[in-house]
């Protein structure tokens, strides 16, 4: 069974939490390419990505990441939370941007959860869905 909404926030917000006080490095760029290439996803460090990753709902906070991961699947997610960890950068779960007061915001990694948009078992108490269905 695929991992829904619910258990992907709570795994992103608590391993968020758990990283947000370690060293960071000076950019993603340095990751070992064995890292990297088990991405189904991209891990962009484009400007223009970076840019628009940075700023909250209300555009009160700004917090212009080192990299956006646009993942295809929660493994990219995974792979992506283990390299942060080990180099211990923060790591930001980001829907629309609609959070409070720029908490899918950080300096580190921003996890674009628009293209996890999968509707899976629709059942007649619950509905499985991916972190970025709306």
């Amino acid at each position: 069974m695929s991992p829904d909404r619910r258990t992907l926030l709570r795994a992103g917000l608590g391993l968020t939490a758990a990283f947000a006080s370690g060293t960071q490095m000076n950019t993603p760029a340095q990751a070992n390419s064995n890292d990297r290439s088990r991405l189904k996803g991209e891990l962009s460090h484009d400007e223009a990505v970076r840019a628009a990753a940075a700023d909250d709902f209300g555009r009160i906070i700004r917090k212009e990441p080192r990299a956006v991961l646009k993942p295809a699947e929660s493994e990219d997610i995974a792979t992506v939370m283990r390299w942060a960890a080990e180099r211990g950068l923060k790591v930001a779960a980001r829907g629309q941007g609609h959070s409070t007061y720029g908490r899918s915001l950080t300096d580190g990694i921003v996890v674009d959860m628009r293209g996890l948009n999968r509707i899976g078992d629709v059942e007649a108490d619950r509905i499985v869905v991916e972190a970025g269905a709306t």
